[in-house]
């Protein structure tokens, strides 16, 4: 047993909280460019987490995006 590494399995929160996907698969995702996330990232409307230089999304942040989106489009909300 020594020197085995014990991991725990990730709770869905956990999960949805992690940073995977990339600026491209998110404005693939949404039906935008990246340089709207950035323009959002600009205003403070979102912080993804970085990697070198890298932005990364969590499913949260995404679900957030789409909140924002909404807000913008649909109920005509400024930034």
């Amino acid at each position: 047993m020594a020197g085995r590494k014990i991991t725990k399995e990730l709770s869905e929160e956990e999960k949805k909280g992690m940073p995977l996907y990339s600026i491209g698969v998110v404005s693939e995702l949404l039906g935008t460019t990246d340089q709207t996330l950035r323009l959002y990232e600009k205003h403070g409307l979102i912080t993804p987490a970085r990697r070198n230089k890298n932005r990364f999304y969590s499913e949260n942040d995404i679900k957030w995006l789409r909140c924002v989106r909404d807000l913008i489009h649909v109920k005509k909300i400024s930034i």
